[in-house]
């Protein structure tokens, strides 16, 4: 029987793959309502925490974050090319979601 992978265990997954330690928790706010707080780091210093409603959102914020500077170097370089083309964006974003 396979088990049922969640998005947010995909991108734990991924974000270990790209070198991340990672790690959440939940907790209760003063209100008595459930918090995600999720953050990562590298052994480069870099650190990172989120906090959301739902361990989803939490762990999509984090991967924004992260990705956001890589996606932003990526298409200033493609823009550059002279080979821009969309199909480029496209490979681009399909070598990034196989990660």
């Amino acid at each position: 029987m396979r088990a049922i992978v969640k998005d947010w265990e995909i991108i734990a997954d991924n974000l270990s793959k790209a070198g991340w330690s990672w790690g959440c928790v939940s907790a209760l706010d003063c209100e008595g309502r459930t918090i995600w707080i999720v953050g990562a780091h590298r052994d480069d210093g870099k650190r990172y925490v989120v906090r959301a409603d739902e361990i989803l959102t939490a762990f999509l914020e984090l991967e924004a974050h992260l990705i956001r500077p890589i996606l932003e170097r990526t298409l200033k370089n493609v823009r550059r090319s002279p080979t821009f083309s969309i199909d480029t964006v496209l490979e681009f974003s399909a070598r990034l979601h196989s990660r």
